[in-house]
């Protein structure tokens, strides 16, 4: 091999060593991308409120359920267990509460404010226990939750705990109803008052009990949406500085953000439907709006890093000026299904330069204009997980946005003003 040749090899090693080493720190970095996953774990935060639903099945089927119980008063003329059969339930009224996660703990929490529910079905209590009476009655319950304990031993062996807590409202005055006249009207109080007994017990074996509802929650990702992200990535707890997820540039015309990393997006608090004030209007027109449905996803603890860019209209020809660290306590992503939009909401934020051997230092001027970057932050990310994320198309909104664009013209405006305009490498 000639020395051209020779030089010609090395140089050719040289370039392979350093693509290759280019690729591995690129590959090493991508790893901890979660942007793909991110999306589904949201999707399924969103959806849990589909464990309401199998709870609130778990009351009202099967229709034909047989439930029997102690008698609570003792008579020569009941015998001494009370058996309920050909029961249909028909909850008339409820209230939710919210869906809760907490992570720490591997437990999630899902449950009703209240519940109203209309119950007919057939009772025997006699000594001749196939005599039976109908029955019918209204049961009003308040805060019912099961708290449900994920034990995790192994990939496959994973047990379920679940803990009900109960809260028993009372019959609605004197609405349960035996519907059998040829009994003398004393032992019709009785079997009333023993059916008020055994109702909310009954209600809440069925819940307790119902195995539909215990499957639900084994196969649901929504009990712990940030599992999939561990699914994923086994050594998630161990490194969770590194993993990022990763939103698009922020291009203004002058001005630009990118490489815009966020971390701590696996840490979801909780998701609820709330029931919208009803409008005034109903007290003229005497007709009062339908209530209307919100989904809240919260997020805690989240911070991330971004370039600020400065230069020509292309993301590749804008010179890198400053690098910012920001944090977020509290993000919030309200889906309105019903009129399609979905809002995001940043609170007790912060913006700050992070030193490093840029010529210019730009600390004031974040913290004129950290409100209209983070109104920025806000819009990215409602864009980046609402069209990635959810399967229906929604029309993105962000708090404030009526004032975002007269607002960043007076953040670009001042940056010009206070910096001039900045040479760029690129520049011609």
């Amino acid at each position: 091999m000639n020395y051209t040749k020779r030089i010609c090899f090395f140089v050719l090693c040289s370039i392979f060593e350093e693509i290759s080493t280019a690729r591995s720190i690129i590959d090493s970095s991508e790893k901890y991308d979660i942007t793909d996953v991110l999306h589904d774990s949201v999707m399924d935060a969103l959806m849990a409120g589909h464990l309401q639903s199998e709870l609130f099945n778990s009351i009202l089927y099967p229709q034909h359920y047989l439930y029997m119980d102690k008698n609570p008063v003792k008579s020569k003329r009941f015998s001494d267990f009370v058996c309920f059969s050909a029961l249909v339930f028909i909850i008339t009224d409820y209230s939710r509460s919210p869906v809760r996660w907490n992570i720490s703990k591997n437990d999630t929490f899902v449950g009703f404010n209240h519940l109203k529910i209309f119950i007919t079905g057939q009772v025997r209590m006699w000594q001749n226990f196939s005599t039976y009476t109908f029955f019918s009655g209204f049961l009003e319950i308040k805060n019912v939750s099961l708290h449900v304990r994920h034990l995790t031993n192994g990939d496959e062996d994973k047990n379920i705990n679940t803990s009900v807590s109960f809260g028993f409202a009372g019959i609605w005055g004197d609405n349960t109803i035996i519907r059998d006249y040829a009994i003398e009207y004393k032992e019709r109080q009785k079997m009333v008052y023993i059916i008020n007994i055994l109702l909310p017990k009954m209600i809440k074996k069925r819940i307790t009990r119902n195995k539909n509802f215990s499957q639900s929650l084994r196969t649901s990702p929504s009990t712990q949406p940030h599992q999939k992200i561990i699914s994923r990535y086994s050594d998630f707890h161990a490194n969770k500085e590194k993993y990022y997820y990763l939103l698009l540039p922020i291009t203004l015309e002058i001005i630009s953000f990118s490489d815009i990393k966020i971390v701590g997006l696996s840490n979801f608090e909780s998701t609820e439907v709330k029931e919208h004030p009803p409008n005034d209007s109903y007290l003229f027109t005497n007709k009062r709006e339908e209530p209307k449905y919100y989904q809240i996803l919260h997020m805690n603890d989240i911070y991330g890093s971004m370039d600020l860019r400065y230069g020509k209209e292309k993301l590749e020809f804008k010179k890198q000026i400053a690098a910012i660290n920001f944090t977020i306590n509290r993000l919030s992503m309200l889906v309105d299904p019903s009129n399609n939009f979905t809002t995001f909401e940043a609170k007790d934020y912060s913006i700050s330069e992070f030193p490093q051997n840029f010529s210019i230092s730009i600390t004031n001027w974040l913290s004129k204009f950290s409100s209209t970057i983070m109104r920025h932050i806000e819009s990215a990310m409602a864009h980046s997980i609402v069209q990635r994320g959810l399967r229906y198309q929604l029309n993105v909104q962000v708090k404030n946005a009526s004032s975002l664009e007269s607002s960043t013209r007076q953040m670009e405006n001042s940056f010009i003003q206070k910096h001039g305009k900045i040479k760029s490498s690129y520049d011609t």
